[in-house]
């Protein structure tokens, strides 16, 4: 149904609700609730708490790679979703001149 609904709009229609969404008091609350839990801080307090929970033995090195494999796995799938309604933004956006003489461009007679 999500996906029907996207392919339904157009992209600057799409582009529009998430501009919109991205101003709701919610969706700033949901932005700050997710670096709260997944943001530096959250990931090196988890880290601190699992890794000690970790007992020494031969594969504890391998165990804590793991560890920190997973929470950066968890905390770019979290970064993605949170970055995604701008991405979409961004690309209905026309693409700005760029250089130094872009603003020189000539215009067709």
């Amino acid at each position: 149904m999500a996906t029907e609904l996207y392919e339904e709009l157009t992209p600057e229609e799409r582009a529009a609700a998430f501009r919109d969404m991205t101003q709701m008091v919610g969706w700033k609350l949901y932005v700050a609730e997710a670096e709260k839990r997944h943001g530096p801080a959250a990931v090196g307090n988890a880290l601190m708490v699992l890794t000690a929970q970790i007992p020494p033995s031969a594969d504890r090195a391998w165990e804590i790679a793991q560890l920190v494999e997973r929470l950066q796995m968890t905390c770019a799938a979290v970064n993605e979703l949170i970055k995604w309604p701008e991405e979409q933004i961004r690309m209905v956006q026309e693409p700005k001149a760029k250089g130094p003489f872009a603003s020189l461009r000539r215009v067709p007679r």
